[in-house]
């Protein structure tokens, strides 16, 4: 291992394991050597990489420290303690629009399915973030998720010309 692997390259995969949080696997594919070299180097370096499956984080709301699973960080863009700061972020973010209300949002897809047959996958909007407020000219449906977040990252201004399959304020 040692004779494979250069001063520097050593001290990029204890970075990559520790910090950039990657696994060992892609680790040892990046450099041709096997993961069981990898952690005997990183054991030699002084990284126990047993220590690293859970890792202390703290919630980006409330600032508790809680300990998360290293593969999930790797997905996870902020931290939260619980669904409660969770939410509290997406208030904070949101100017306070955003009501969220898993019913009101079956519902919303009924009301759509009497103006327009919905597909798998399609998306139904609520125009002004109320998911209590079904009224059909509150509603456009977009094809897929992607669509929806383009539609949000794009606004006011729609930069990505995301058009919505049906949309309720033009049609009812």
């Amino acid at each position: 291992m040692r004779a494979h692997l250069t001063d520097k390259q050593q001290v990029d995969v204890v970075e990559a394991f520790t910090i950039q949080l990657e696994p060992a696997i892609t680790i040892a594919g990046k450099y041709g050597v096997t993961r069981q070299g990898i952690y005997k180097m990183l054991k030699r370096h002084g990284v126990d990489p047993q220590d690293y499956g859970m890792i202390p984080v703290t919630c980006q709301v409330c600032g508790k420290e809680i300990l998360r699973n290293r593969a999930k960080l790797r997905r996870q863009k902020r931290i939260f303690c619980g669904r409660d700061c969770y939410y509290a972020w997406l208030e904070a973010h949101q100017d306070g629009s955003y009501n969220y209300n898993l019913n009101g949002m079956r519902i919303a897809r009924g009301v759509v399915t009497r103006y327009y047959q919905l597909q798998p996958g399609n998306i139904v909007h609520h125009i002004n973030r109320d998911t209590l407020d079904n009224n059909p000219r509150n509603l456009m449906v977009f094809a897929n998720s992607g669509d929806h977040i383009r539609w949000h990252r794009g606004q006011p201004e729609n930069i990505f010309g995301i058009v919505p399959l049906w949309d309720g304020s033009k049609e009812v």
